[in-house]
């Protein structure tokens, strides 16, 4: 629902050739009961349409660029472990000090 949303609202222009909800339950409750796939139908109509469209050219995706996240690490761990962790001289047992922070070692 939000992706057709955020889709519409980049797009307006394409509003008018997107399908419409249709209630043709035969009893008409706030409640939907199983077997009553109205929102699937719809969606199944919506996602045919977006893809002819996005085909043809007619969808404009926004241009968002985010910049890289550069942070440094909370957690420093000693040379040992990290060699552990990266596959080397793993034949040596790990000092006990280090062992609490591997669940296998």
């Amino acid at each position: 629902l939000m992706s057709t949303l955020r889709v519409m609202a980049h797009n307006p222009q394409l509003a008018r050739h997107l399908p419409k909800f249709e209630d043709d339950r035969n009893v008409k409750v706030s409640v939907m009961f199983r077997g009553q796939d109205v929102l699937a139908k719809l969606f199944e109509k919506l996602t045919l349409v977006l893809k002819g469209l996005e085909a043809d050219g007619h969808i404009q995706w926004p241009l968002h660029s985010f910049p890289a996240l550069k942070l440094q690490p909370l957690v420093r761990l000693p040379a040992p472990l990290l060699a552990r962790v990266h596959g080397a001289d793993s034949a040596t047992p790990l000092p006990l000090p280090y062992r609490r922070w591997l669940w296998l070692s």
